[in-house]
């Protein structure tokens, strides 16, 4: 009766235990998935390279219009449209792949992701909504990196 009561006891033990380092694995596990990701976004470096962008587009007399869509993918070769004749040499500079200007209503890119990737969706989603934005969005090692600004000034 006492060798099974014992054998039951380290059992239950083994359980708790068992249990108890799968529950502190998956803790760190996303702990550093989340780090890993943080050094994805907002880097202040990045943000400085964006602000670039941002001040030519508030020095411009004629503030860029959406028409009828909610964002508009800006990359070097439509970038004359959104900027000016110089933004191909901006592009160079800074290194961004594509910016994203948004316009306040965020559901509507997220509904409707016609031109952009699942890593972009999910770095929109973490983005206040209300506000306009601009995006960078530029690849290192073969992984996307974003910044944002906030310009609700530019409407």
């Amino acid at each position: 009766m006492k060798k099974g009561f014992v054998l039951l006891e380290t059992l239950i033990v083994l359980i708790v235990a068992v249990v108890s380092m799968l529950g502190l694995f998956l803790t760190y596990s996303f702990v550093f998935k989340n780090l890993k990701l943080g050094n994805h976004y907002d880097n202040v470096n990045d943000v400085y390279k964006l602000n670039m962008f941002y001040k030519v587009l508030k020095d411009r007399s004629q503030k860029p219009s959406l028409g009828d869509a909610s964002f508009a993918v800006i990359t070097s070769s439509n970038c004359d449209s959104y900027f000016d004749s110089n933004c191909s040499k901006l592009y160079t500079k800074t290194g961004f792949e594509k910016i994203i200007y948004t316009n306040a209503n965020l559901n509507d890119i997220l509904n409707n992701p016609l031109r952009l990737n699942n890593t972009d969706i999910d770095y929109i989603r973490k983005l206040e909504h209300n506000y306009s934005y601009l995006i960078g969005v530029y690849k290192k090692d073969n992984e996307n990196y974003y910044v944002s600004l906030k310009v609700s000034d530019l409407e």
